[in-house]
């Protein structure tokens, strides 16, 4: 990991991140969640993952979170409801998904938004989400140039604009996605229970990958948590979700992988 200069732009961006934590989640925007976690058999998609770097090249490689990304995509498709937005009344759809991946950056995360990756091979991922973590690393990250934007703005004026539900809930959608996905895993963590903040229904956390033996053979595991709203989502819903996940990535690798 390379070292941390924390020079003045650095340290302003740390701030500013903060100032954003701190009104994603302040009291008005919690909501009741509900967490389901199920156990997914990784090892076919990890054999399909190193048949498919050995045939590209080198700088092309993709990682694990880059096909799970696809797959998640890909079984969101047919739950629409967890990549849509709840205004407190009904459900706000959208036709697209717009997944958010969070990276770490110092002591504070940004951004990385992939529209409707289940349509995209996993070479543009890939791609993609190497672009966007360059330019995070630059200081040039697509969501901190519009958060910086937004807090030029005097306080009055910004929370003026901010208390406008349609007006948030627009800027959201366009700059902050309609689907995270946080990977504790790559923290070496076994799983975790992420927060949603409104208007968002639905958000995933992957744990880390855990090794069990069968009959001698060897089993990779990934933990996978979905937390949801519960009052626009019920947990049959969520369920269904987690398990077509898991079928598709133990069974519907090639999917993935065309």
């Amino acid at each position: 990991m390379k070292p941390i200069i924390a020079n003045k732009s650095f340290i302003e961006r740390e701030k500013l991140f903060r100032k954003f934590q701190i009104e994603k989640f302040k009291r008005s925007s919690s909501v009741p969640c509900v967490s389901v976690t199920l156990d997914i058999s990784v090892n076919k998609l990890l054999e399909e993952r190193l048949k498919y770097n050995n045939s590209i090249n080198k700088e092309d490689k993709i990682t694990l979170t880059h096909a799970l990304i696809k797959a998640i995509s890909i079984a969101l498709r047919q739950f629409p409801d967890l990549f849509g937005y709840f205004d407190g009344r009904s459900i706000v759809s959208f036709d697209t998904i717009k997944i958010n991946l969070p990276v770490a950056e110092g002591n504070h995360v940004e951004y990385v938004v992939i529209e409707n990756p289940d349509t995209k091979s996993l070479k543009e991922i890939s791609e993609e989400v190497k672009l966007e973590v360059e330019n995070i690393s630059n200081g040039k990250g697509t969501f901190y140039l519009s958060l910086k934007s937004l807090f030029m703005l005097p306080a009055f004026v910004r929370s003026i604009v901010t208390s406008i539900p349609s007006i948030r809930r627009w800027s959201a959608y366009k700059n902050y996605g309609n689907f995270p996905i946080t990977n504790f895993g790559s923290f070496g963590i076994k799983n975790g229970i992420p927060i949603i903040s409104s208007p968002m229904i639905g958000i995933m956390c992957l744990g880390a990958i855990q090794k069990t033996s069968d009959n001698l053979a060897i089993n990779n595991i990934l933990p996978v948590t979905l937390v949801f709203d519960h009052r626009p989502i019920d947990g049959a819903y969520g369920g269904r979700f987690l398990n077509c996940l898991k079928e598709l990535i133990e069974n519907g690798t090639h999917e993935l992988f065309n």
